[in-house]
């Protein structure tokens, strides 16, 4: 490293890192929360954990765009272009720095990828329940918008009838 400018701004994006890999760390939590919610479905439960996961999903993309500022301002003290220094993996910057620095953007990149790998892999469970949920109230709504008529079975002669009765919402009124 050729000045002090350039330490600064590693350590900068060392902290915002640490934000991230902190953010992604409650997001989990948080989807965990909303799995647990679904099993009981407790839809209060999940409507709180689905606003709390957008206000960490927007705080984490805001985090990502400064990422990526610091990142280009990085590559700059290193002489390369803009987008090519977006675009710098935590590998490459790391074998541009110093020791001390190198081996903690190298820790932190890896727990971090590891932290996001655990919250996706978490999010996709959770938007499998999800439709599958939905769909299930999708089919219960169609049975009661018909008034039961789909729900079938068998005469005592054995030939297939199906249910007759008023609609749901006219009984309910």
């Amino acid at each position: 490293m050729t000045s002090a400018a350039p330490e600064k701004r590693v350590g900068q994006l060392l902290a915002l890192l640490e934000e991230m890999h902190q953010l992604c760390a409650e997001l989990r939590e948080v989807i965990g929360r909303k799995l647990a919610a679904m099993r009981r479905a407790d839809t209060e439960a999940m409507a709180q954990a689905a606003g709390r996961e957008r206000f960490l999903t927007e705080r984490l993309e805001e985090r990502e765009g400064l990422r990526k500022q610091l990142m280009e301002l990085i590559g700059e003290q290193f002489g390369r272009d803009g987008k090519a220094s977006r675009a710098m993996t935590i590998s490459e910057l790391a074998s541009r720095v110093g020791e001390p620095l190198a081996v903690r953007l190298t820790a932190l990149g890896g727990v971090l990828r590891q932290a996001m790998q655990q919250t996706a892999e978490a999010n996709r469970v959770a938007a499998l329940v999800g439709r599958e949920m939905l769909g299930h109230f999708q089919r219960i709504y169609a049975v009661m918008a018909a008034g039961g008529r789909e729900q079938s079975g068998y005469s005592r002669l054995g030939g297939a009838q199906s249910g007759a009765g008023a609609r749901l919402f006219e009984v309910t009124g």
